[in-house]
């Protein structure tokens, strides 16, 4: 009787390996744009992580394939985390180079990949990650610089003010944002009378970038009005207006709250609000929860207040708000008075399953704001104080801003190694 060969499974399994590896670090990354995920959802998502690279490393070569296949197959951000985390633990002998110089290939094909190869280097050893850290920072290729130099900056062999300056030569302008962004993440005071040429020059990416860098220096009121970034991606957007709120003079952040607003943007103001966490932004959150953005508005005043939706019982199902009453007309009423009925170019609504509103409770309108007006309530300066993942980052800035270099990019290091 013959027996089934075991190469199949094995070469399934391995695959699946690769597939969950991509889709979990997906998860990681959206993670940090979920009010609603806290330290134990990241740990969790972390662990996965870290045991679909020890089945993969123990693997070895035979991962290489499958990890490859499927970041020339789709070209994504997950697919280049995953093959070069599987190239920089298995690729390790001198036979490998066609491998690497494929790995190479492809993120020069997909350059939006870079951010994934990137973040692959901080989660396999340092000693694993330096020679693609190396060969990518030694390359002629501009993707290929901005994989390497996020990992270059908290390698201790790195003198990071030499690295600043070796970026800002390079004609590569995302790179050159990359590098003043630095400047301010990791307090490289050293390098910071660079910033003013590029925070007044003709570049609006540059601009952005030493705007925010100058901010988290401690030169918040002295810099040029730029109250809404443009060019920055959502993650980027949200760091810039948290240094932003943090650093601003109060009139300048009410100016930008309504520019935002004005110009549809606003989730972005309501977060402004939820960063600078005073009375006014209080104020302002109150007032959203009449808006299509109730939930996020309910959430931000939870931060501020201390406040909690389920403790407190302020929550309810979404169809039975108050403040969004259900119809009790018949069918035939419906009909009838169609004409009455905003259309949905007028109600302008959110998509219903954004992202960051999953999993936060709707609220119960008129209850939270008799609870906010409880002249029992403790009526201290709203602070923030949420551990959620959002709030997590939030932190790390007034960490930044207090002194402490690298704070917001130890926020976001595997959990386990800070355990």
């Amino acid at each position: 009787m013959s027996t089934a060969s075991p190469a199949r499974p094995v070469a399934n399994l391995i695959n699946q390996h690769v597939s969950e590896l991509a889709f979990t670090w997906q998860r990681r990354l959206r993670a940090w744009s979920a009010p609603n995920h806290r330290a134990a959802h990241l740990h969790e998502i972390d662990s996965q992580l870290d045991a679909h690279l020890d089945g993969l490393q123990i693997a070895g070569r035979e991962a290489l394939a499958p990890a490859m296949q499927r970041f020339k197959r789709w070209g994504t951000d997950e697919e280049a985390f995953a093959a070069a985390a599987v190239v920089g633990l298995c690729a390790t002998d001198a036979a490998d180079e066609a491998t690497r110089l494929e790995l190479d290939s492809l993120l020069i094909a997909n350059p939006r990949s870079a951010g994934g190869a990137a973040a692959a280097l901080f989660w396999i050893s340092e000693t694993r990650a330096l020679p693609l850290l190396q060969r990518w920072w030694t390359s002629d290729q501009r993707v290929l610089w901005r994989a390497a130099f996020p990992a270059c900056l908290p390698n201790p062999q790195v003198r990071r003010p030499h690295l600043i300056d070796d970026a800002l030569l390079r004609s590569d302008g995302s790179l050159q944002a990359r590098a003043l962004r630095a400047i301010g993440e990791w307090r490289i005071t050293e390098r910071a009378e660079r910033l003013p040429a590029f925070a007044n020059g003709d570049d609006p990416l540059l601009r952005e970038e030493a705007i925010y860098a100058l901010r988290l220096l401690g030169y918040g009121e002295r810099l040029p009005h730029c109250p809404a970034p443009t060019l920055l991606d959502r993650p980027s957007r949200r760091r810039w207006l948290s240094a932003f709120a943090l650093t601003a003079p109060a009139d300048s952040v009410h100016a930008a709250f309504d520019v935002l607003s004005a110009h549809s943007r606003e989730r972005e103001a309501l977060w402004l609000a939820i960063c600078r966490a005073d009375a006014w932004a209080l104020s302002k959150l109150d007032a959203a929860l009449d808006g299509k953005l109730a939930t996020l508005a309910a959430f931000g005043i939870e931060q501020l207040t201390g406040l909690d939706l389920e403790r407190d019982q302020l929550w309810q199902r979404p169809d039975t708000n108050p403040a969004r009453p259900l119809s009790k007309r018949s069918p035939a009423d419906e009909g009838e008075h169609a004409d009455e009925r905003p259309t949905a170019s007028a109600q302008k609504h959110e998509p219903k399953a954004h992202l960051e509103d999953q999993g936060l409770l709707e609220p119960h309108v008129e209850k939270l704001r008799a609870a906010l007006r409880n002249p029992l309530r403790p009526a201290a300066e709203p602070h923030l104080q949420g551990e959620s993942l959002p709030m997590r980052l939030y932190a790390a800035s007034k960490a930044t801003l207090q002194g402490e270099a690298g704070a917001l990019h130890r926020v976001r290091e595997p959990l386990f190694k800070l355990l």
